[in-house]
Formats: C-alpha cells, structure tokens, sequence
C-alpha cells in the first residue's frame, strides 16, 4: 500500500506578522481518496525582538570525571554552570546507562542498579 500527499502551496505575505495559507490536501491510497487533512487557512506568527546571545558552544568546554571505585551513586561537581548531558562509561569504554539527577547548575548525580566503576564525560 502506497500513500501520496500532493504538494501543499504555502503563501508568505511579509509584514509586522507573517501570514501562511494552506490548502486542504487528500492522500491517495491505491488511486482512491483516503485521508483528507484540513490545515488552518491562516496561521499568524509574530516575532518579536531578538534574545540574548546564548554561551559560547566552543570545543572542548564540558568536564571529564573518573569515578575509580565501584559506586551504585556517582556525585558529580562539574561547576558548569548549567544542568549539561551525561554520557557515563564503564573502565573499559562501555558506555552504560544511569539515572542522573540535577541537584544545582554545578553538581549531580547519577545512580546505578549496582556498584560500577567508570568515568563520565559532561556537557
């Protein structure tokens, strides 16, 4: 079974807001008519003044931690500043799945279902 959804035309009008069009379009199921999806005729969107600029994404910012004896939770101080990604691996560079927990923009921790010992890498 094959569906196609023709080509939906969208206008852009620029202005204070921009408005979009689109159509109501049919897929065509085994050249019959099956599913017929009905957008809003108008959509409006607003903007509005630009954010501020967001921390630098520069290579090599995060922190590295080594957890050298066998834990089932990992205290982490990373002083970061934000509540990063955790990728946790075991001694030998299996990664490993654990429940982190932000405790602060600087500190967290990740559980375990039995003791391991690994490292983390934070950012």
């Amino acid at each position: 079974m094959t569906a196609t959804i023709p080509r939906t035309r969208i206008t852009v009008r620029e202005r204070a807001s921009t408005i979009v069009c689109a159509e109501t379009r049919t897929a065509v199921v085994d050249r019959r008519p099956a599913v017929s999806v009905r957008v809003p005729r108008q959509v409006r969107i607003t903007t509005g003044q630009q954010g501020p600029r967001g921390r630098s994404g520069a290579a090599g910012s995060g922190f590295d931690f080594t957890q050298p004896t066998a834990a089932t939770v990992w205290t982490i101080n990373h002083n970061l500043g934000l509540r990063p990604d955790v990728a946790t691996y075991r001694l030998g560079g299996t990664e490993m799945k654990g429940a982190v927990q932000h405790l602060s923009d600087n500190t967290l921790t990740v559980t375990f279902n039995s003791p391991v010992a690994g490292y983390a890498r934070v950012s």
